[in-house]
C-alpha cells in the first residue's frame, strides 16, 4: 500500500488486462503508464515518490521478460522478450533528474562510481527488494512554498520546503560501481525537506507566581532537515473557555533551541494552556496539542514595615515586625532578616557581607545573634508564603550594640631585625568595644616548622594597652614566623589580628670545631714556617 494506491493494482498483458497495450504504452516524456502510475515503471516499483533527506526507500524490482509492465508495457518497437545485460553486479540509483543519459558509452562513462551510492540487486532473482537511502539536499536547493508550482516538473509541489527532483534507474555492472548499461524507465523520485511534526507531551514542569517553565517532547519527525527552534505560545484558560479555538492571540510567545523554556511575564493565581510547534529551513511546522492547564502560584508578599529593635545586648539584639498588609492568597510561612553593618568613614572594609536569618513560621519577632560589640547595624525583613520571598522592607533605624570585646587590630608591621628578634609596631583596633584597652598579646609562630626532632616552639608576649611597639625576642636566627597581635579590653580578647610573615637576621658563623692539624717545615729565630 501506497500513497498513490498504484501497488494495489496488478498489471498484466494478454486477455483480460485491465489496460489497453497502447494506453499503457508511452514514452517517459508524457503519457502511459509513467504518468498514470507515478511510482510504478517498467522494472521499478517504488511505495511512494515523495520522500524526506536520508529516508530509506524500499525499491522493488523485476527482471522478468516484460517487468512490471507486462506484455503490453514496452514500445511497439520491442516485440519479443529481450535478455537483460545485468552483468555480474547490476544495482540501482539516483540521476538528477534532468541527466538525460542515452546509455551511450560516453554517456555511461560520465556515470562512473555511480553504484557507490546505490543498492545492489540479486541477478538469479526474477522479483526482488532492496533499501535505498534518499540522498541529503544541498544547502542550494531550491525552496518551494505551498503556493509555489514546479512549471513542467512530473510531480506537484511539495506542502513547502526544500526539494530537488531524481530518477531512479537500474544498471548493469560488472563491479557494481561502473554501469555499462540503463536497463529500466526512470521512475521519479521528490526529496523533499518539509517542515516537521508537531512536538509531544507538552506539560508544565514548574509554576511560579509570575511564570512557569514548560518541557515537551522532540518531534517525531523533523522533515528531513535538523530542528533549528521551538516556538511556544501561551494562552490563558478558564472553564468557560474549556474549548478553545485558539483565535485569540496568546498571552506570550518565545522561541527557544532546546526542549525547555522558562516564561516569567504571567499574572499570579491564573489558569493557562500552551502550545509548541517547531522549525527547520523549510519553515515552521503544525502547532501541537495543548497542554492541559496550569495554574501559576499567588501573588509574593507585600513590602512589611521596617522592624523595630525591642532589645540589644554586645553580640545580639532583639527585633519585632508587623505582617505585611494587603491579601496575598496564601499565608506567611517564615521571615527573613537582612542585617548590615553600618561603614563609616576611616574605617576598614567590612570581612564578611550582610548576613540573612530565616525564621520559621508566622511569628513577628526574633533575635539576631553573631553580633559585634560598640557596632552599629540597621535590619531589614520580608515575608515568605508559598510562592516565596517579597520585597525586602526599608532599613530599621540604626543600632548601636552594647560595648563588648574589641574588634581585631591590622596586622603588625617590623622596622628592624636581629639574629633572635624582631622589632614590632601595631595600632590599636579602629573598635575597641567601647572600652579601653588593658593589654596587648603578641605571638609569633615558626612558618616553616623546626630541624631535627624538638618541636617549633610558639614565642608570646603581653605588653600594656599604652603600648604600640616592643621587641619580641627569644626567635631564631636567619628564620621565618607569622606573627599577630590581639587585643583584649575588660570584656575579653579581640579576635587576632591577620598574619605578618617575617624573617628575622642572619646568625654569626659558627667556631671551628678543632685546631688545625698541619706539618713543620721550619724554625728560624724569628719565625717557623708551616
Amino acid at each position: 500500500n501506497n500513497n498513490n494506491s498504484s501497488s494495489n493494482l496488478h498489471i498484466n498483458g494478454g486477455s483480460g488486462s485491465i489496460l489497453t497495450g497502447h494506453s499503457v504504452a508511452g514514452s517517459h516524456n508524457g503519457g502511459g503508464a509513467a504518468d498514470m502510475f507515478s511510482t510504478v515503471g517498467d522494472r521499478l516499483l517504488i511505495p511512494k515518490s515523495e520522500c524526506c533527506p536520508g529516508e530509506i526507500l524500499a525499491v522493488r524490482y523485476n527482471l522478468s521478460d516484460w517487468g512490471f509492465w507486462g506484455a503490453c508495457g514496452p514500445p511497439p518497437a520491442v516485440a519479443a522478450a529481450r535478455r537483460l545485460a545485468l552483468g555480474s553486479r547490476p544495482f540501482v540509483a539516483l540521476l538528477p533528474f534532468d541527466e538525460h543519459n542515452d546509455g551511450s558509452p560516453e554517456a555511461l562513462q560520465a556515470l562512473a562510481g555511480l553504484g557507490a551510492f546505490g543498492a545492489p540487486i540479486d541477478s538469479h532473482l526474477s522479483v526482488g527488494s532492496v533499501l535505498l537511502r534518499m540522498p541529503q539536499l544541498p544547502e542550494d536547493a531550491e525552496f518551494v512554498s505551498a503556493s509555489d508550482g514546479q512549471g513542467d516538473s512530473p510531480a506537484p509541489a511539495a506542502p513547502g520546503g526544500t526539494i530537488t527532483h531524481w530518477q531512479l534507474r537500474l544498471f548493469g555492472s560488472e563491479d557494481g560501481l561502473n554501469p555499462t548499461s540503463i536497463l529500466s524507465w526512470p521512475v521519479h523520485v521528490q526529496v523533499s525537506t518539509l517542515t516537521p511534526q508537531p512536538p509531544d507531551a507538552v506539560c508544565a514542569v514548574e509554576s511560579r507566581h509570575n511564570g512557569v517553565t514548560l518541557r515537551w517532547s522532540a518531534t517525531a519527525s523533523a522533515g528531513g532537515a535538523p530542528v533549528l527552534w521551538y516556538e511556544a505560545a501561551i494562552f490563558a484558560w478558564s472553564e468557560s473557555n474549556s474549548q478553545l479555538n485558539f483565535k485569540q492571540a496568546p498571552v506570550w510567545t518565545g522561541k527557544t533551541p532546546s526542549l525547555t523554556v522558562s516564561v516569567s511575564a504571567l499574572q499570579p493565581s491564573t489558569f493557562y494552556v500552551a502550545r509548541i510547534r517547531c522549525g527547520n529551513r523549510a519553515g515552521s511546522g503544525g502547532w501541537s496539542n495543548p497542554s492541559a492547564p496550569f495554574l501559576t502560584l499567588p501573588p509574593l508578599p507585600s513590602k512589611p514595615t521596617p522592624p523595630i529593635v525591642e532589645a540589644r545586648a554586645s553580640s545580639q539584639a532583639v527585633l519585632s515586625w508587623t505582617p505585611p498588609d494587603g491579601p496575598t492568597g496564601e499565608p506567611i510561612v517564615g521571615f527573613s532578616v537582612m542585617t548590615e553593618f553600618v561603614l563609616h568613614a576611616m574605617e576598614p572594609t567590612p570581612s564578611k557581607a550582610p548576613v540573612e536569618q530565616y525564621f520559621e513560621g508566622s511569628g513577628t519577632g526574633g533575635t539576631i545573634k553573631s553580633l559585634a560589640g560598640n557596632t552599629e547595624y540597621v535590619f531589614r525583613v520580608r515575608a515568605h508564603n508559598v510562592s516565596g520571598p517579597g520585597e525586602w522592607s526599608d532599613q530599621s533605624i540604626p543600632l548601636v550594640t552594647a560595648p563588648g570585646p574589641p574588634h581585631a587590630p591590622a596586622a603588625p608591621s617590623y622596622d628592624e631585625a636581629s639574629s633572635d628578634g624582631l622589632h614590632l609596631i601595631w595600632a590599636g583596633p579602629h573598635n575597641d568595644g567601647g572600652s579601653n584597652i588593658v593589654t596587648y598579646l603578641l605571638r609569633a609562630t615558626p612558618a616553616e616548622g623546626w630541624a631535627g626532632d624538638v618541636p617549633a616552639p610558639v614565642v608570646e608576649l603581653e605588653v600594656a594597652g599604652t603600648q604600640l611597639s616592643t621587641w619580641l625576642r627569644g626567635l631564631r636566627g636567619n628564620s621565618w614566623y607569622d606573627v599577630s597581635v590581639t587585643a583584649q579590653n575588660q570584656f575579653g580578647p579581640s579576635d587576632e589580628s591577620p598574619l605578618l610573615r617575617a624573617k628575622t637576621g642572619p646568625l654569626p658563623p659558627a667556631a671551628p670545631s678543632a685546631s688545625p692539624q698541619l706539618p713543620l717545615v721550619g724554625v728560624g729565630e724569628a719565625s717557623m714556617q708551616m
